[in-house]
């Protein structure tokens, strides 16, 4: 049997862990409930859904963020806290498998949010730095705000 893992998972978990996160698993079958309350019941077909003896409806993971929402509401652990995983999700896509690995860094609370939106690119940078080495990278930042406005204007 050879391993699902991809090979620069070590290289991607020590990189996570020089960015001052706190590495993170969450269970793989989930209650459905809470994807389905934030992505609207459209995400329904797209997940793989069964349900428990108790009559819960849930889901293999499809993403990582809604749990690790949870498992740090529910740890009452403080904020500023940055969290990292990596592992497998699982949505039935048109195209690609419907098993694939998600990495990411989920960072909660901090009250200087231009300082936290800072480092989200820098950390989406990193990422990227390592798993495509010697790609010339470009950093493209919008504004949603900005972007309306410019729509509005003509009328």
């Amino acid at each position: 049997m050879t391993s699902r893992t991809p090979a620069i998972s070590t290289d991607i978990t020590n990189l996570f862990a020089t960015r001052n996160t706190h590495a993170v698993e969450v269970a793989i079958l989930q209650p459905a409930d809470p994807f389905l309350d934030m992505a609207g019941e459209d995400l329904r077909r797209r997940i793989f859904l069964t349900e428990s003896e108790t009559g819960q409806t849930l889901c293999l993971r499809p993403e990582f963020t809604i749990p690790v929402c949870l498992d740090h509401i529910s740890s009452q652990a403080g904020t500023p806290r940055r969290y990292s995983y990596l592992g497998e999700v699982f949505r039935q896509r048109r195209e690609g498998g419907n098993e694939f690995f998600q990495a990411g860094i989920e960072d909660l609370g901090d009250r200087d949010t231009a300082g936290a939106d800072a480092r989200s690119v820098a950390d989406a940078h990193a990422l990227l730095s390592l798993v495509l080495p010697g790609q010339a990278l470009a950093i493209t930042l919008g504004d949603q705000t900005i972007f309306e406005a410019v729509l509005a204007a003509p009328g």
